[in-house]
């Protein structure tokens, strides 16, 4: 053979190699891509893994204010809940918002059996029924005093959990 030829056989060899290495490399790339697709379409939802599942069963609201002191007054309303989950919940928040012409008015509000920023006090067991009483307050002459009896005003009860909105529902 002559120098020339082995040359060229050498080339041609080093075209070979480099198109196998090259077409093994996008084989490996593809298959990365694909398992790194595949696994996060399959992955668990971390949000809501570990999400209790808590349903509010009924909301009321006393449509009428009482006076509780000097310009102060409230309103009573019962929220009942269910634990539809097989674990034992805690550390859930229940808050009431009232809406005029859908712009939130601001109330105060206050459950028995919370603590002051409305979360529950006591663990939920799984398939408990729990019913808490409370009251929304307003100052005579604030929008909340004024539109509370309107046809335009709804007043809506939240359950929160990680400040996850797990249920929420309107006022009968």
């Amino acid at each position: 053979m002559t120098q020339t030829s082995h040359s060229k056989n050498s080339k041609t060899n080093k075209k070979v190699a480099y198109t196998i290495i090259s077409i093994g490399l996008i084989l490996v790339f593809s298959v990365a891509v694909f398992t790194l697709l595949f696994q996060a379409n399959n992955a668990p939802n971390l949000s809501t893994q570990n999400q209790p599942t808590v349903k509010i069963t009924n909301f009321s609201i006393n449509k009428g204010w009482s006076c509780v002191s000097g310009l102060v007054m409230d309103s009573s309303f019962n929220l009942t809940i269910e634990n539809k989950g097989a674990d034992n919940v805690t550390d859930l928040v229940l808050d009431i918002k009232m809406f005029h012409n859908n712009s939130e008015l601001q109330i105060g509000n206050y459950f028995d059996g919370t603590s002051e920023n409305g979360t529950i006090t006591e663990p939920i067991k799984a398939g408990e029924v729990k019913e808490f009483r409370g009251t929304i307050m307003s100052i005579v002459g604030d929008e909340a005093y004024q539109y509370l009896s309107s046809n335009d005003t709804y007043i809506v009860a939240f359950v929160t959990f990680d400040n996850i909105i797990l249920d929420q529902r309107r006022s009968e």
